[in-house]
């Protein structure tokens, strides 16, 4: 069945998939009625507060991981812990909701969360770590700089509010850098105060977020998801003149200038600053809500569309390889496609950093998903029938929902750009075995595959794994089943052949094949190869009419084992592509 290019206005579809806890995507995430400490070490701290703290914190080696990790590669992650006997019930629940809200949220700009821990004690979620400072420590931005963080962030704001989630506390310092690179891209923080709403229930009236970035109807008590984009309009306003637009000493002048909207681009550092982003700013503070630019809307804006993200050369490389990774991926089992899931839910972003470039060139509109439409037109460019293009976006889109998300693009496209090592697959393994019994089995893939789940999926991950047939799936089978290469013409398996760094004998488009392109350069080799060598003879005989120069003694034409000419390399002989 040809997959449909869903309509953005489509709400009702996305959000009831999205509203799903247990699917593939939103099961990746682990829950543990255990202590969080059990698994990972604390490397230090990172803030404290009444209420808990954030630290940094690394993966204990253990169980099928044990020794696999090399030195050097173990990834660091952020803990944020609530004390519970510290806090009320009210806490507890935004902890609760933001775990909740993060599990289901799979966008490139937004935080991702690896685990949550609960005991009597504490509630933790292991989270991505963002180790490049928030957007208030970067300060001031350029205006190009100024545009790709606005146009990150809406892209976030739009992918949520499409699936019914308003954040209510966006703000400079809940945004944060992924690393420390000048170049890195930021990610969204803090969901605790977000809220689920919907079409017919969109009115919120808890005054919750950051007087700054505050709507005005959030200070009446009577708002709607606009107040996200109000609170985007203030940010930008602050990247590009380093100053807030409803500033004064005392809190009662800044609720009086929010509520009436009485800001202004009078400031020295407005006069470099384009007319354009002048008008987007002016778009979204904008006090009545229903004029107030949508996200989507925002995101089409001359402003952010004055700017076309181009890709490196080196991803113009990488792009044209994952085209075939893309094909392959759709030929893997069911089980080897969900191993890859938690491999590329916990990737590093020195990992993914191509494969993320290429992810927001093909979502043309920057709602954080790629469409089928999206897929087929970035598919077309590289000459793929419409048949393998349902293929691949079909076998690509795991959940089947009519969207390519993140996770499922890197997950399929990952193989292309590092080799998967063994550690990481023993830590996909134990993530499947929810019982920790040492095994896969069917009620593992059950909970899994969540609404994905069939019998008869289950039965057919059973025929290609269970090797022994003993109902359930070790580590040794599921560890030959990921590194078996299908041969989809001939249905044979091949086990994968180790993969060779040394580049120096590998052929390129101009060797010399018998029949190939290169024939009239081959005679005059060989030509060359026979004077050569009755010159040699000559100066065997007689050594007086010898070159000064000493040349060499050659064959008088070439051998037939040459790899040049079709055989195996014979040591001694010369060989050349580029005669």
């Amino acid at each position: 069945m040809k997959p449909k290019d869903m309509k953005r206005g489509d709400l009702k579809r996305i959000r009831d998939t999205f509203d799903n806890l247990y699917t593939l995507r939103g099961n990746i995430t682990g829950c543990h009625n255990e202590d969080v400490f059990k698994f990972y070490e604390e490397v230090g701290v990172l803030g404290e507060g009444s209420m808990g703290s954030v630290s940094c914190i690394r993966k204990r080696q253990s169980g099928f991981c044990l020794g696999l990790c090399r030195a050097g590669r173990q990834q660091h992650f952020a803990l944020k812990t609530i004390q519970l006997r510290r806090i009320c019930l009210r806490s507890i629940d935004e902890l609760k909701n933001e775990i909740d809200i993060l599990r289901r949220l799979d966008h490139p700009n937004i935080v991702r969360a690896y685990d949550t821990f609960e005991d009597a004690k504490q509630l933790c979620i292991v989270m991505e770590l963002c180790s490049g400072g928030d957007l208030s420590t970067r300060l001031p931005y350029t205006e190009d700089e100024a545009l790709h963080i606005t146009k990150s962030l809406l892209s976030a704001v739009a992918f949520m509010h499409e699936r019914g989630v308003v954040h209510r506390d966006l703000k400079l310092e809940n945004i944060m850098f992924e690393t420390k690179s000048p170049n890195a891209e930021i990610k969204v923080i803090d969901f605790g105060l977000s809220k689920s709403f919907t079409e017919d229930r969109s009115v919120m009236t808890k005054w919750v977020g950051t007087l700054y970035t505050m709507a005005p109807q959030v200070i009446q008590g009577v708002y709607t998801s606009q107040a996200d984009l109000w609170s985007v309009g203030v940010i930008t306003y602050v990247l590009l003149s380093n100053s807030k637009p409803f500033y004064h000493t005392k809190r009662k002048y800044v609720i009086d200038k929010i509520m009436r909207c009485s800001y202004n681009f009078s400031n020295i550092s407005w006069k470099k600053i384009s007319s354009e982003a002048q008008h987007f700013i002016t778009s979204l503070i904008e006090l009545d809500p229903a004029v107030r630019l949508t996200a989507p809307k925002a995101l089409k804006h001359r402003w952010l569309l004055s700017m076309k993200r181009q890709l490196s050369k080196k991803t113009r490389r990488v792009e044209s390889d994952i085209h075939d990774g893309l094909l392959k991926c759709a030929e893997n089992s069911c089980l080897k496609k969900t191993a890859l899931m938690f491999v590329a839910h916990k990737s590093t972003t020195a990992e993914i950093r191509d494969l993320r470039d290429i992810f927001f060139k093909y979502d043309e509109d920057r709602d954080g998903c790629v469409s089928y439409g999206e897929f087929g037109k970035a598919m077309k460019e590289f000459q793929y029938s419409d048949e393998e293009i349902k293929y691949m976006f079909r076998e690509v889109d795991l959940d089947g929902d009519g969207f390519i998300y993140f996770t499922e693009f890197i997950a399929a496209t990952l193989e292309t750009r590092v080799k998967i090592e063994e550690d990481r697959l023993a830590e996909a393994f134990e993530r499947m075995d929810k019982d920790s019994s040492g095994f896969i089995n069917r009620n593992d893939l059950r909970h899994i595959l969540g609404s994905e789940y069939t019998p008869g999926r289950v039965d057919q991950i059973m025929d290609q794994v269970d090797v022994n047939n003993d109902g359930q799936i070790s580590y040794e089978e599921f560890l030959t089943h990921f590194n078996e290469i299908v041969d989809s013409e001939s249905g044979f398996i091949e086990v994968e052949a180790p993969e060779t760094e040394d580049d120096d004998d590998l052929l390129d488009e101009n060797a010399l094949i018998p029949g190939g392109k290169m024939k009239s350069a081959v005679k005059k080799f060989q030509n060359a190869a026979s004077v050569i060598a009755t010159f040699s003879e000559s100066t065997a005989q007689d050594p007086s009419t010898a070159s000064p120069f000493g040349l060499p003694k050659v064959a008088a034409k070439p051998n037939a084992g040459s790899k040049a000419f079709g055989g195996t390399a014979a040591h001694g002989h010369i060989i050349s592509s580029n005669v």
